[in-house]
Parts: C-alpha cells; sequence; structure tokens
C-alpha cells in the first residue's frame, strides 16, 4: 500500500531546502523559540496562503494559517511576514470567504498586537491579490489604541527598519537599525527597471545594502526559462546581508547561501507533491557586528494530499483497495488515477470516480504508445521551460521565425498582436 503518511514528513522535503535549513515540526519550532537568547530576534515569513482558492476547502487553508500563527509561536516572534499572495481571487464582501478572511485576517491581528509582534503584509500577483489585503490596514487602525507602529501593507518597492517598534533595541544589539528591503510582484515587466527601482531606493537612504529582503516573484535559477521579469539573483545577494526569502513559486528551494523559497503553505494543485511549510530564522548578534542566522524550514504536517496514481496495471479491486485506505485516512485528498485508454480499467473511471463522497478523484489521461516516464529531479533544465501568459507569445515567435510572411501575419492576427517580418516597419 502507498505510504501517504511521508508527503508530509521530512523525508520529503526538497533537497535544497534540507542542505540550508534545518527541518522540524511546529512543535519543535515551538521548543526552539521558547529558548531564544536576549539580542536574537525571530522571523516568520509564509506567502502564497491563497485563501478563497477553488482547489481546497477554505477551512482547511484558514486552520493552517491559524496554526502557524497560533500565540505558542508568536510570542516568542518578533516579526511576522506575509509574503504575497493572500489571498487566491477577487472576493465580495457579501461572500463567506469575505466573512472567512476578515475572521481570520482579526485574529491574526489581535495576536500580533497582544505579543507585539511587527506584521508586514505584501502586495502579491494582482491576479491573486488584487490590493484586497490592504483592508488589514483600517481593522489594525481600529484595533489599536494608538498608530506608532501599525501594520505595514507594502505595495510598492519599500525600504524600512527590520522592527519598527524596536529600533533601540536593534541599536543596543547590533550597533545600529537593521533594514528590510520589500518586492511586490509584477512593479514592472522587466526586472532590470526594478533593479534601477532598488538602486534609487538604496540611495535615498543613504544606504549599501540591506538585512533581509522580501520578494514576490521568481528569480531566474527557478525558471528554466527566464523572461525579462525573472529577477537576477546576483544582483539581490550584493545587496542583501543575511537573506533573501522569495515567494510565487510554489515549490520549496534553496540558491547558495543566501535565497530561500519556501514555497506554498499548502497543496493547492497536482504536481506539488513535496512537503509543505514555512520558513523561520532567528537572527543573532555575531562578532565584529556580524549577524549569525540560524534558518529552518518547518513542515506543515497537516497539508491536503494531491496525488497521481498510475493504475494502468491495477486491477478494479486494487484501485478500490487503495482509494478505500485514502478515504479512511486521509478523507480531504485530492487523487488523481493515471491511466490510457486503452487499459482495462478506463471503461470504469466514471464508476470509481462516482464512489467516493469525501474524496476528490480525476483522471488523467495518457497516450499509451506516446507517454513516456520522465525523471524531474534529474530531468537538463536545458531541454525544458515553462508557458506562461507574459511569455507565450516570445515562444510561438521563437518557432515561427522562419515560416513565410504569411505565416506570420496570420498567427499575429490569432494572437491579437502583430509580428515582425523582413523587411517591415512596424
Amino acid at each position: 500500500m502507498m505510504n501517504l503518511e511521508k508527503m508530509n514528513s521530512s523525508g520529503n522535503v526538497s533537497e535544497s531546502i534540507k542542505k540550508t535549513c534545518t527541518v522540524i515540526t511546529i512543535d519543535e519550532l515551538k521548543d526552539i523559540i521558547s529558548k531564544k537568547k536576549e539580542g536574537d530576534i525571530s522571523i516568520l515569513v509564509t506567502g502564497d496562503l491563497h485563501v478563497a482558492s477553488r482547489s481546497v476547502d477554505n477551512s482547511k487553508i484558514i486552520d493552517s494559517i491559524n496554526k502557524i500563527t497560533q500565540s505558542s509561536i508568536l510570542k516568542y516572534t518578533d516579526s511576522l511576514i506575509v509574503n504575497g499572495d493572500f489571498l487566491d481571487r477577487r472576493i465580495s464582501m457579501a461572500s463567506e470567504e469575505a466573512s472567512d478572511f476578515i475572521s481570520l485576517s482579526l485574529g491574526i491581528l489581535s495576536r500580533c498586537k497582544r505579543h507585539n509582534v511587527s506584521f508586514d503584509l505584501l502586495e502579491g500577483t494582482p491576479s491573486h491579490d488584487n490590493r484586497q489585503p490592504a483592508i488589514l490596514t483600517l481593522f489594525d487602525k481600529y484595533m489599536r489604541e494608538d498608530d506608532k507602529f501599525p501594520l505595514r501593507y507594502i505595495d510598492r518597492v519599500s525600504i524600512v527598519d527590520l522592527l519598527p517598534h524596536k529600533q533601540e533595541f536593534m541599536k543596543k544589539h547590533y550597533g545600529r537599525v537593521l533594514k528590510s528591503l520589500f518586492i511586490p510582484d509584477e512593479v514592472s515587466t522587466d526586472s532590470q527597471v526594478t533593479w534601477g527601482m532598488v538602486k534609487e531606493m538604496l540611495s535615498m537612504n543613504v544606504l549599501d545594502s540591506v538585512d533581509m529582503s522580501y520578494m514576490h516573484g521568481t528569480f531566474r535559477y527557478q525558471e528554466p526559462m527566464f523572461t525579462e521579469k525573472s529577477h537576477v539573483e546576483e544582483n539581490y545577494e550584493s545587496i542583501t546581508n543575511c537573506r533573501i526569502v522569495i515567494n510565487h513559486w510554489h515549490l520549496s528551494s534553496s540558491k547558495g547561501e543566501k535565497i530561500r523559497a519556501p514555497g506554498s503553505l499548502e497543496r493547492l494543485r497536482h504536481g506539488e507533491e513535496e512537503t509543505k511549510g514555512f520558513y523561520y530564522c532567528i537572527l543573532s548578534p555575531g562578532m565584529d557586528g556580524s549577524i549569525d542566522v540560524d534558518e529552518y524550514f518547518v513542515i506543515n504536517e497537516d497539508a491536503v494530499i494531491f496525488k497521481t496514481v498510475d493504475v494502468s496495471k491495477m486491477t478494479l479491486s486494487e484501485v478500490y483497495s487503495f482509494l478505500d485506505y485514502v478515504s479512511d485516512n486521509f478523507p480531504t485528498s485530492k487523487i488523481r488515477l493515471q491511466l490510457s485508454r486503452l487499459d482495462q480499467l478506463y471503461p470504469s473511471i466514471s464508476e470509481i470516480k462516482g464512489r467516493y463522497k469525501n474524496l476528490k478523484v480525476t483522471e488523467k489521461v495518457v497516450d499509451s504508445h506516446t507517454e513516456t516516464s520522465i525523471d524531474f529531479d534529474n530531468v537538463s533544465t536545458d531541454s525544458t521551460f515553462s508557458i506562461r501568459p507574459d511569455n507565450i507569445y516570445e515562444l510561438i515567435l521563437n518557432k515561427v521565425e522562419d515560416s513565410s510572411e504569411d505565416v506570420k501575419e496570420n498567427i499575429g492576427k490569432i494572437l491579437g498582436e502583430p509580428i515582425d517580418v523582413a523587411g517591415s516597419d512596424n
């Protein structure tokens, strides 16, 4: 029987994360941070929460967020960062999802206030957040007795004090006020324009570097075929003293000494079978003005199971036995059965899907004559690329580069955007 318990375990965490972060459970995190030393700064970073997602029950997402922002964690935490994509889509204020979002937000704000936690909320992808999280600033205003250290909703390139409420503390232990850089998603369609904004912001603040960087977007290393929107890692490594935490890509990864991409807190679709979690780090004063960093990837042990299972060689009885096991032990799971139309199980797919009410069972139909198995952990990135709305035009253009002018003209009409042809002034 397939062991689904391992999907939310340390053994299923990405290799690059395991090389750079200590992988722990929430209970282990509580024990570690309860012993933090004088002068330590503890930071919790999560993102890609996608509240109101249609792919996972909203109550499950909210339970996961409440669990990682519970009082027993926040009372030892100095800074909470929601690193973009708090919401999945535009929601009506009259909807149940809006009511759940407001209740969740008020709870987090209340706990941050109670435990004196700095709360920074970065705007994510416009098609997801759509500036809706800004409403938290209104909630925060009415919950606080003063406006001295309000929640910071950040929707533009910004450099701010790492802990706005602990400036004297930072001066005492670090000899200066530590600084954070924030970069929301889609500041520009050209990452070099965004980088120019960052350099201008550094100059305005008379700074050569910042201590932490928080970003929503992608680095070039995350995309086998990057575009102009992809950030250049070396730029931000050169101006960040401690760590760069970036969200948007749902799969977790690390690059080098500084870049950490914790991925989404929950599984939200098939293809996200690795262990989910969030990032936590503790800064400590080091020797000669340096800063030591202890890093943790904290597992979400209750993440929803998304699993694709090859059933092409299984009997109907074996499939039912497997799904009965899943239904009894992981009742909210999303199981995708992979098979071809020529397999003996194919005529029974509708019957199988209709048998389980608490599971989401779908099928992935492949062509048995052409389907090949690919080891994505070892595949060469030279032969792969991602297709997205922002790069599909460029990909098609590369494919038709040597085609006739008539072909280019017709494709341009289909795309709604003209394609330059030889000798054209357009």
